[in-house]
Parts: C-alpha cells; sequence; structure tokens
C-alpha cells in the first residue's frame, strides 16, 4: 500500500484503506474512520466517545453560553473555547456568592478576597474582612462615603458611639460630641446632665440635647445644684435668705457668691465682718455695707453698720456718735447687695482701724492696726506714748472722728491720740 492516504491494507479484501478504525485517525480535524475507509471529521456527539463534536473535532467541552456548558460539570460549568478545559469561572461575573467573589487566573476557581484594593476595584467595598469584601473594616474606609464617615458593624453610618465620653465620638464635632445610635443616627451636644458641666449650662435639654442654664429654683433644687436659679440660667446655693434655713436657724444669703452664710442671722456686731444683711440684723436696723479707704477710694470689706435714722429725731451724725460710738457718721455707703443707704460707718479709717485703736504692744509702723497689717493702706499706726509704750490709731481731722475721750492730732499731728500709760 503504497499510495498516500490508504496506508493500511485489509487482509480479507486484500485492499488499502486510510484506515481500520478511529485509532488510525491522529488528525485533530478528522478523528473518524468512515464507511469508506477514509478519516473523517465528526458528524455528532455520538461518534466522540463522550466527548463533544464541534466542526469536526472531537473535543472535552462546548462554549454553549448556558449556565452549564456542554461537556462540563455543576462544579466546573465554564469551557473555555481555547482550551477547551472546563473551568469553575472565567472572570469575577462567574462568582456571584460570598465569600468567593473573585476568579483566580491561575486555577480558574472562585476564592475570596485578598486585600481591600481588590475588593475597591470590583465596587464591592473598601475592605476585605475575613476573605469577605465589607463596605469597611475601618473609619478611613469611610471617607466621602454617602453613609457617613464612621465605620460601625463593617458599615458606613453618620456616627459610632465609642464608649470614650472624654472625647468626640466618631462622626461627630467637638460642639456635639455624643453620637445617638437611633434611626437615624445624629450627633448630639449633650445626652444627659452629667454632659453639662459649664456653671451657665447644667442641664440637658430633652427635646433638643442642646446644654441650658436652669429655668427655675425648683429645677436647681431637685438636681441637687442648689435652691436658687440666677438670671444667666446659673444653679447657685441661694438667691434670697429664704433659701438658707438651716432647720430652726436662719443664715443670710450673700448676694456677691450666692452661698448662704456662715453666722447666725442678726449675730454679726457693729463694724464686723459679713455677707449679707442678715448677718446684722433680723429687723433691718444695720445692713452689711462697703467700707473703703484711700485715695482714690478702695473697698477693704464688708462690715456691718447701723442704720442712720433715728426715730426721736436725733441728728443722724450725732445719733451715730451716740449709738455707735464717736468717730462714726452717717455716711452714704453701698450695701452688699448694692443698694445705696445711709449707716453709720468710721470716719476716717476702717473697722479694723478704728476697732483697734489704743491697743498696745504693736511692732512697726502699722502692725497689727492696719485693716492688712504692715503692708496696709495707712488707715492705722502704730505710735509710741510718752511711757514709750506702743499703742495703735488712726487718721483723724477733728476729736470728732476720734472714739471719747480722746483727741486728735496732740499727740502726734493727724492722728488720733491715745493712752498716756
Amino acid at each position: 500500500c503504497d499510495e498516500p492516504g490508504s496506508p493500511y491494507c485489509d487482509e480479507g479484501s486484500r485492499e488499502c484503506w486510510g484506515c481500520r478504525d478511529d485509532d488510525d485517525c491522529d488528525d485533530a480535524g478528522t478523528p473518524i474512520c468512515g464507511a469508506n475507509h477514509q478519516c473523517r471529521g465528526c458528524l455528532g456527539g455520538g461518534e466522540c466517545g463522550g466527548q463533544q463534536c464541534d466542526e469536526g473535532q472531537c473535543v472535552n467541552c462546548l462554549d454553549g453560553g448556558d449556565d452549564q456548558d456542554p461537556g462540563c460539570t455543576a462544579g466546573s460549568p465554564h469551557c473555555d473555547e481555547f482550551s477547551r478545559e472546563c473551568w469553575a469561572c472565567r472572570t469575577n461575573a462567574d462568582c456571584p456568592n460570598d465569600p468567593q467573589r473573585f476568579c483566580d487566573g491561575g486555577t480558574h476557581a472562585c476564592r475570596a478576597c485578598a486585600d481591600g484594593a481588590e475588593c475597591a476595584g470590583a465596587a464591592l467595598g473598601q475592605a476585605c474582612v475575613d476573605g469577605d469584601c465589607e463596605e469597611c473594616d475601618d473609619d478611613g474606609d469611610c471617607a466621602g462615603s454617602p453613609g457617613g464617615p464612621a465605620c460601625d458593624d463593617l458599615a458606613c453610618v453618620a456616627c459610632r458611639t465609642d464608649g470614650n465620653d472624654g472625647a468626640t465620638d466618631p462622626g461627630c464635632t467637638v460642639g456635639e460630641p455624643f453620637c445617638n445610635e437611633g434611626d437615624p443616627r445624629t450627633c448630639r451636644a449633650c445626652r444627659t446632665d452629667a454632659d453639662c458641666p459649664e456653671a451657665t449650662a447644667s442641664f440637658c435639654d430633652a427635646g433638643t440635647h442642646v446644654c441650658r442654664g436652669c429655668d427655675t429654683d425648683q429645677e436647681c433644687d431637685d438636681a441637687g445644684l442648689g435652691k436658687g436659679c440666677l438670671g444667666t440660667g446659673e444653679c447657685v446655693d441661694c438667691d434670697e435668705d429664704a433659701d438658707c434655713t438651716d432647720g430652726e436657724t436662719l443664715h443670710g444669703c450673700d448676694p456677691r457668691e450666692n452661698t448662704c452664710s456662715g453666722a447666725v442671722a442678726g449675730d454679726v456686731s457693729q463694724c464686723q465682718p459679713c455677707v449679707s444683711d442678715l448677718d446684722c440684723s433680723l429687723d433691718g436696723s444695720s445692713a452689711c455695707v462697703v467700707v473703703t479707704f484711700g485715695d482714690p477710694a478702695v473697698e477693704v470689706g464688708t462690715y456691718c453698720a447701723l442704720q442712720c435714722s433715728d426715730p426721736d429725731g436725733l441728728p443722724p451724725d450725732v445719733y451715730c456718735s451716740s449709738n455707735v460710738g464717736r468717730g462714726n457718721r452717717c455716711l452714704s455707703v453701698q450695701t452688699r447687695s448694692l443698694q445705696n443707704n445711709d449707716l453709720c460707718v468710721p470716719a476716717t479709717t476702717t473697722c479694723e482701724a478704728y476697732g483697734r485703736h489704743n491697743d498696745n504692744g504693736c511692732a512697726g509702723l502699722q502692725g497689727f492696726c492696719s485693716h492688712d497689717g504692715e503692708d496696709g493702706d495707712g488707715d492705722g499706726f502704730c505710735i509710741t506714748n510718752a511711757q514709750d509704750v506702743r499703742r495703735c490709731t488712726y487718721p483723724c481731722t477733728s476729736s470728732g472722728d476720734c472714739p471719747s475721750p480722746f483727741g486728735c492730732g496732740t499727740m502726734v499731728p493727724g492722728l488720733c491720740n491715745v493712752s498716756s500709760n
């Protein structure tokens, strides 16, 4: 059988054939031995021994475009038209199920994500968490997200509570630092009164969740912040004397500090330090007044002083001298509660210097004779008498400025006299 294309001798017919069976047909394009004993292309899948017939060739599979290509299995349903191999996936589109959303280029099998960049590139989120693409894993993944700037439970949200009361919650601002994780999530200036430390804004408004001042005395009392509510919205210990009743004991309310006086009402004497009018008297006959000294006059403290009005009609200065002591005059002064009244106060010095006049044992220029000691304002001085005894005195312009029976200026010009012994 030397003729090309017919190399095989059939022993029965003694004819030369192109093929005896399919095994003699090695060319992929003509894999079938036909009835004429010549190799030809396949005519159908039934001639390919379990393979598929495609344009005369027997192949492993056909790209049929269906969910499962002919010749492939459910586990590897896609036929590659070039290699004729069945693959689990060709592109990421063939991997719709979480967490295996990516088609591996080497194995052609669906796999989980490798990193956040891969997820972002596939528009499946910004983070790869345990092999699954998620919207976020931390706040940085939520930059520019329409959901919000904070990451909570793998989703971008408007804000998140971080449990750290000392810091602003993620997604919130310094002015509204607390996240309310309701629906919708919102940032609030406060959650409870504990979030409102400012004295003039101690209450968290239940409607606006903004810190506000007090509205009533009762609100302050209920919150344990005092019994008084000022016009500024600040809760204080008191804003009237009635707030300072201690059982059966009445105390005055200091109008400057809005705190209750430690003195029992009416127990503070003339020219002694006070913080409320009630310290000085129960009937209003005395008031707590501002005493000043110097030029220009500077406040040195507040002290109890007797009202100048005399029901018997004595001239005011005479009334003061008679009832308080010589050296006191009726002067128009301001009370600690900012009321202007006529009251009996030392004419030329301070209460401390007036009270210490003629005390012995002082030292230095002023010693304890002044309201604030050696560095005082010149309201009190320490002088030496004829017996070489040092005594306290204070400035005067006439004998009427000095306690009786002491005159003015005969021992030291411009100062009240002291005892000679």
